[in-house]
């Protein structure tokens, strides 16, 4: 079965290098990840779902563990740098995307909209809910840099927010 040159080369870590204990081939894994995004390296549907089945994705990109959120942060990476493999993980997971003037959000984007009351906000994405379906964010007064005053929680699915994001604009 032919392979794609993303896990063609993440495969090649396992095959020749020389890492010797788990603790280290997991660090080659992700950063062989991260680099195949960052050189645009072509991806197929199924990539991700080979990486969670044959590279043991859930020790160095899960959500929970050593590994915490270094799955999000490759897809934040790829919504950046390589719009194919961030579609391939959202196919993968089932994720809704969730996009603003033409870029797709991941953990840590924000932009300025109004909350429920009409007060102007400056929100930053914190995850999704765990069928991929809605996004999560967290609001702050405009004014407060530090984002360390009160805050406001949303969370929007994708009716509410392709109606939301019409007055929306990024920071």
């Amino acid at each position: 079965m032919s392979q794609s040159p993303f896990i063609q080369f993440v495969h090649g870590v396992r095959e020749h290098g020389n890492c010797g204990s788990w603790e280290r081939i997991n660090g080659a894994y992700y950063q062989a990840v991260r680099i195949a995004i960052l050189i645009e390296m072509p991806c197929e549907d199924g990539d991700v779902h080979k990486l969670r089945k044959d590279y043991k994705w859930g020790h160095w990109a899960g959500v929970s563990g050593n590994a915490m959120h270094m799955g999000e942060s490759l897809y934040g990476l790829a919504c950046q740098h390589h719009q194919p493999f961030a579609i391939v993980y959202e196919n993968d997971l089932g994720r809704v995307p969730f996009i603003l003037s033409g870029k797709r959000l991941s953990c840590g984007d924000r932009f300025i909209g109004l909350d429920k009351s009409g007060k102007a906000r400056k929100w930053r994405v914190t995850g999704w809910s765990e069928d991929n379906q809605s996004i999560n964010v967290v609001g702050y007064e405009t004014s407060d840099f530090r984002e360390e005053g009160r805050r406001k929680l949303m969370r929007f699915d994708r009716a509410n927010w392709l109606e939301y994001r019409k007055g929306v604009q990024p920071c």
